[in-house]
């Protein structure tokens, strides 16, 4: 059956968690109300209470089975989600009402028309302000309220949610009125400068500069995910700062950058969008650039940009007033011609691992926890350190690198070479921890540094945040320039295991992008994005293999740890079982499940991974003919084939040449 639902409009972000309820229309004091039911049971369901909650399939289902007039998702204080819902918006004609165009448009978010045909619904991400949450024909939640959805998209709006950190405190001002604390007051600091020394100095910044460049000069809006809205803002909020404040001075500059178009003036109600965008800017502007100050704060907020190079007679040292270090004054030019032929000289990349690390640039490595990547990025450093320094940064439990580095000696038969270990993390949110560490390593000229992980080495950093992960990226850049090291920093996955976590800032800037990637017992590294000028390389297929250091752990039992070895290495004797295939095999051989065989649930007993996991195993093996099952729900049997598969595998490694 079709659901009336449009669930694939819906975004994933929302189906899934597990907060959905099913809803049907109640007469209360004569008007129509929308009630929460629990899909599971059929029973009333409460905001309060997750047990009356299902999946969105679930509900769903239950939807297009019962008499239910549609799902609704609960909005709680552990998700980042705020709804926005404006009724009555829509008028006989399907044109939208101009008030609410503004919302619509303001917040450009995932948006949706509501079950009544006459309203939209718009979800972003953020902190909600406190104060009202009603005004006239719009309300505003972000916990304890369910939310009808219908996956009816508005035209021209994302099929995301989008993050509206930045101005949700200026629209929740704008639309509801002033918040129980209200904005700071600014006072404009006139800068006298013209405007080309203005843009020299944004141009210039440390940690900005790069961002207010690729906005003003390129109209590059990639780090924003290609949001012109976002994109807009951050640029007035750049102006805002260089020019002291000066709203009009900021105006002018932004009509000559390369994001100015028509929108600029359109009208928003009584304010055009440009108004409206520099208002939400100069709202949350915390601090401003003076000639004489490097910055300017008369609110106790510390400065909007952390590293800004402003004063050219500050130079690498001193300490700013933020306890960040400014950046090195430039001797040279900014900008150098070169002719064309004499780029001819300028080497091939070279590479430390094929296709993999490149010599001096900066490689973000990312996978799943637990999917083996340390054993990856130890495995890359142990080879390149049997001929140059390498630095292994081990932010997380360094204690437990001794049996890999031993193991991994032990495997190859090789020395651990000119490998060093850092066993604390180093901040590369913190200019001080920065500098310390470029002045303690780069005496060692070392080829690879490898900060494993990332999260464990950007304390106090938001990893979502375009702008704090712009200055680790700068702490990166910074490091490797001045050891002319290749940097690699080892990354998580996000929930959904698709890409890497947090903002996408890192695509950007990385020189590559190595995923690593995990099935079953099978680890496959392969490129995500490529140097310029080179093909992604054909995937690579590992393995961990267990081998003993030769010590004893605390129990007196021989000490093991994993190796990553290419899986051509890696075969058997007898039939090929991978670790998971051989522990089904082996639990359905036990006697409780020889005769009565075993259910999926009572497998998940014994085996550790997802139903969904087991299912393709289990199906893996029936092929295989290891594995019975008499129809569709019976329980699982092994077969006799199956009983001499674990009887006669034998895992054997090749060993690497000495």
């Amino acid at each position: 059956m079709t659901s009336k639902v449009n669930t694939p409009a819906i975004p994933r972000e929302l189906t899934g968690r597990a907060q959905w309820v099913t809803w049907r229309y109640e007469t209360r004091e004569g008007k129509p109300t929308k009630v929460p039911h629990d899909p599971k049971t059929g029973r009333r369901a409460s905001v309060t209470n997750p047990a009356t909650w299902s999946t969105f399939s679930a509900a769903v289902a239950a939807y297009d089975r019962d008499t239910y007039d549609g799902v609704g998702y609960v909005l709680t204080a552990d998700d980042p989600f705020v709804g926005v819902d404006i009724d009555h918006c829509i008028g006989d004609d399907g044109q939208l009402d101009p008030a609410a165009a503004y919302h619509v448009e303001g917040l450009d978010s995932y948006t949706e028309i509501t079950p009544s045909g006459r309203g939209l619904r718009i979800f972003i991400k953020g902190k909600l302000p406190n104060g009202r949450r009603r005004v006239g024909n719009i309300e505003v939640y972000d916990a304890g309220r369910f939310l009808t959805l219908t996956g009816r998209r508005w035209a021209d709006t994302p099929p995301t949610i989008a993050d509206r950190s930045a101005v949700l405190e200026f629209w929740h001002s704008d639309t509801f009125g002033s918040t129980s604390e209200p904005l700071p007051q600014f006072v404009p600091v006139p800068v006298e400068l013209d405007d080309s020394a203005i843009l020299a100095k944004a141009c210039n910044a440390r940690s900005a500069g790069p961002d207010f460049e690729a906005l003003y000069l390129r109209g590059d809006v990639s780090l924003y995910g290609g949001d012109d809205s976002r994109a807009d803002y951050h640029l007035a909020r750049h102006l805002l700062f260089w020019t002291g404040g000066d709203v009009p001075a900021a105006d002018r500059l932004f009509r000559s950058s390369a994001l100015m178009r028509p929108k600029w003036d359109e009208q928003r109600g009584q304010t055009t969008y440009g108004e409206r965008t520099m208002a939400a800017a100069y709202a949350n502007l915390k601090a401003v650039y003076t000639p004489t100050q490097e910055t300017h704060n008369n609110n106790g907020h510390g400065p909007y940009e952390p590293s800004p190079s402003a004063s050219p007679d500050r130079i690498q040292g001193e300490s700013s007033s933020n306890g960040w270090t400014p950046a090195r004054t430039r001797t040279q030019p900014r900008f150098h011609l070169i002719p064309a032929d004499e780029l001819d000289s300028r080497p091939p990349v070279k590479w430390l691992i094929k296709n993999e690390v490149a010599a001096g640039q900066f490689t973000m490595f990312y996978g799943p926890s637990g999917g083996g990547k340390s054993f990856v990025a130890l495995d890359w450093a142990l080879q390149i350190a049997q001929e140059s320094p390498v630095v292994y940064v081990a932010g997380e439990d360094a204690d437990g690198y001794a049996p890999r580095k031993i193991a991994w000696c032990k495997h190859h038969k090789k020395p651990a070479g000119q490998l060093y270990f850092v066993d604390t993390p180093v901040n590369l949110f913190d200019a001080t921890s920065v500098a310390a560490f470029i002045a303690e390593v780069t005496p060692l000229q070392p080829a690879l540094i490898v900060f494993d992980t990332l999260a464990r080495c950007m304390v106090g950093a938001d990893e979502n945040s375009a702008k704090d992960v712009g200055l680790v990226i700068d702490s990166l850049e910074e490091i490797r320039r001045a050891t002319a090291a290749a940097v690699v920093p080892v990354h998580h996955t996000g929930k959904n295991g698709n890409t890497y976590r947090g903002s996408s800032t890192l695509l950007s800037h990385a020189y590559a992008l190595i995923e690593l990637t995990l099935d079953d017992d099978l680890i496959t590294i392969s490129c995500d994005k490529s140097p310029k000028n080179s093909p992604k390389f054909a995937p690579r297929k590992l393995k961990l293999v267990q081998v003993q250091t030769g010590r004893l752990t605390d129990e007196g039992e021989p000490e093991t740890s994993a190796v990553v070895v290419p899986a051509t290495q890696v075969y058997t004797y007898g039939p090929d079982l991978t670790s998971n295939q051989r522990k089904i095999l082996e639990t359905l051989n036990m006697d409780a499940f020889v005769t009565a065989g075993a259910k999926v649930q009572e497998l998940m007993n014994f085996v550790t991974m997802s139903r969904s996991s087991l299912f393709v195993l289990l199906s893996t093996l029936m092929r295989k003919g290891f594995v019975r099952q008499a129809s569709k729900g019976d329980p699982y049997y092994i077969t006799e084939l199956g009983r001499s598969a674990i009887g006669a595998s034998d895992l054997e490694v090749q060993s690497s040449p000495g």
